[in-house]
C-alpha cells in the first residue's frame, strides 16, 4: 500500500486553517472556467483548527454557472480531521499492515515525527501473505 497525504503538526495546522475573512479557494483569484465551459467562484470564509480534537472546521461558498446555463449555488461547512503520524501508524497496524518506509515530501528523507511544518508524508506498507504449507 502506498499512502500519500498532508502530514500537519499542530503548528502548521494552526497556520493553515486558523483564518478569518474571505479568500479565494484557488489563491487570490477564486474565479475559473473549466474545459467544458462551466464557470464559477469558490470562496472560503475562514476556519479554525482545534489541537485537542485535531479537527478543523471552515465555511465555504460555491457559485457555478454550467455550460447549459444552469446556476448552482452551494454554501457548506467543511470538517477535516488531521491525524498524527502515530494515529496513521496505528490504523495501518490495526489493518494488519507493516510499515516498510516513511518519507517526507516525495524524497527518500525520513519523516521527522517532530517536524513543525506541513509535509507530504509518503508511507509504504504491506500486508503479509501467509499460508499453511501443509494445506498446499
Amino acid at each position: 500500500m502506498f499512502l500519500d497525504y498532508d502530514q500537519h503538526s499542530d503548528v502548521s495546522a494552526v497556520k493553515l486553517f486558523n483564518r478569518l475573512g474571505e479568500s479565494g479557494r484557488l489563491g487570490d483569484d477564486s474565479s475559473y472556467t473549466d474545459e467544458l465551459g462551466t464557470s464559477g467562484q469558490f470562496k472560503n470564509y475562514g476556519g479554525v483548527y482545534d489541537p485537542v480534537t485535531r479537527i478543523c472546521i471552515w465555511a465555504s461558498h460555491r457559485d457555478l454557472l454550467t455550460n447549459n446555463g444552469e446556476r448552482i449555488i452551494e454554501s457548506t461547512v467543511g470538517h477535516k480531521h488531521i491525524p498524527t503520524l502515530k494515529q496513521v501508524y496505528d490504523w495501518l497496524a490495526d489493518a494488519g499492515l507493516t510499515i516498510e518506509k516513511t518519507y517526507s515530501n516525495y524524497t527518500e528523507e525520513p519523516l521527522d515525527k517532530q517536524h513543525e511544518a506541513s509535509v507530504r508524508a509518503t508511507i509504504w506498507a504491506k500486508k503479509g501473505c501467509y499460508f499453511d504449507a501443509a494445506t498446499v
